[in-house]
């Protein structure tokens, strides 16, 4: 990462972008309050790693280049020092309050999900997740529901809460829009959340 000097100019970031896009790396740009700090998104090979950083280091504007090392390093505070915030359905996450999600592993009837939303929602819960798309070793075990479980936990909210003609939840799938699964959860499981309990 480099961390640009108290009021360096466009011009001065735009140099240093180009020079690290010069070696055929991703610049990212992190303006902050007071200075900007530019990230470097991809791996740095070995052979480039220290030439690239003496040569950043005394260019125009640059305070001082720090190496990051650590696995997912757009996540980290050094690349990011403030928290991300977003809010899904009306539930915000990422201001330091902890939000609670419960359901089941697999969505298997609209029964079995309302009886889950109130019981989640009666300890407290701010989400329904359940699991759409389950993914086994064998093809003869339950897959789950696919596209009809991700719209279930949103149709038991909607009943529970909603007059006629309104939706305060929507599905979040981690699920590619050609119903291929993303990695993650149990056994690559696609889940969701209906959020509004």
């Amino acid at each position: 990462m480099i961390v640009m000097r108290a009021g360096a100019s466009d011009e001065q970031i735009a140099a240093v972008i180009r020079r690290i896009e010069a070696e055929g790396l991703t610049a990212l740009n992190l303006p902050g309050g007071e200075r900007t700090a530019i990230g470097i998104a991809s791996a740095i090979p070995v052979e480039v790693r220290e030439t690239l950083a003496a040569a950043l280091e005394v260019m125009p504007g640059v305070d001082h280049v720090t190496h990051i090392s650590r696995p997912y390093k757009i996540a980290s505070r050094e690349f990011f020092r403030e928290d991300t915030v977003f809010d899904i359905g009306g539930v915000t996450f990422g201001t330091g309050r902890i939000v609670i999600m419960a359901g089941p592993c697999a969505v298997e009837s609209e029964a079995q999900l309302r009886r889950a939303a109130e019981a989640v929602s009666a300890a407290g819960a701010r989400g329904l997740r359940g699991g759409a798309f389950k993914p086994r070793t064998s093809p003869y075990s339950f897959q789950g529901l696919g596209k009809q479980g991700l719209e279930l936990p949103c149709r038991c909210l909607h009943r529970r809460h909603c007059p006629p003609g309104e939706s305060r939840s929507r599905p979040v799938p981690n699920r590619k829009d050609d119903g291929n699964t993303s990695p993650g959860g149990s056994a690559g499981a696609t889940t969701l959340a209906c959020l509004e309990l």
